[in-house]
C-alpha cells in the first residue's frame, strides 16, 4: 500500500499583533511574524506547519523562508508523503 502523495505546498506570511511588545537586547516587536505552510495530499488531507525565523539566530527571514518553500515545492509535489 502506497502512502498519499503531495498535491501542493503553499506558504504565506502570517502576522499577528502581540498583546504586549516583545523586547530583547536585539530590539522590540509589536507584531509576531511567521510563515504558515500548508501541505495538501491527494487523499484530501491537509497538514499545517509554521516557521518562525529570527534572523539574528538563524540568519533566515520571513522572505527567505517564503522563497525557499516556493523553490522547493515543485520538487516535492507528486512524491509520497512518507
Amino acid at each position: 500500500m502506497s502512502s498519499p502523495r503531495i498535491q501542493s505546498i503553499t506558504a504565506s506570511l502570517l502576522e499577528t499583533p502581540l498583546y504586549q511588545p516583545f523586547v530583547t537586547s536585539q530590539g522590540r516587536a509589536d507584531r509576531g511574524s511567521c510563515v504558515a505552510i500548508c501541505l495538501k495530499l491527494d487523499d484530501g488531507r491537509e497538514a499545517f506547519g509554521e516557521s518562525s525565523p529570527v534572523e539574528y539566530v538563524t540568519q533566515e527571514t520571513v522572505t527567505t523562508v517564503l522563497r525557499t518553500v516556493e523553490r522547493a515545492a515543485p520538487q516535492l509535489v507528486g512524491l509520497e508523503v512518507l
